[in-house]
């Protein structure tokens, strides 16, 4: 995952980048203004410990578009939204 996320320049004025995980459950690990430099997003990644078992896409879509994107949380109306998943388990919903 970080090396898609080098390919970005992140910056507040730039690429932002947040992360949740999840399963059945989800975790905001951390917010879109949280970190403002590529070493930051990186250390972060490499420490979250990813979630195993069966997942919850529609609820963590809804937590992404609800929460994510919020200016609170580092959300800019003039950006645009971009969100990837991976993932290692099986569907449930």
């Amino acid at each position: 995952m970080t090396n898609t996320i080098a390919m970005f320049e992140i910056g507040t004025d730039k690429t932002r980048v947040a992360l949740m995980v999840f399963s059945k459950q989800t975790v905001i690990q951390f917010h879109l203004n949280r970190y403002s430099a590529l070493k930051d997003v990186e250390d972060a990644v490499f420490l979250t410990e990813f979630l195993g078992g069966r997942t919850n896409i529609s609820g963590s879509l809804r937590i992404l578009i609800d929460t994510m994107y919020l200016p609170r949380n580092g959300g800019r109306a003039n950006a645009q939204r971009v969100s990837t998943q991976r993932m290692h388990s099986v569907m449930s919903q």
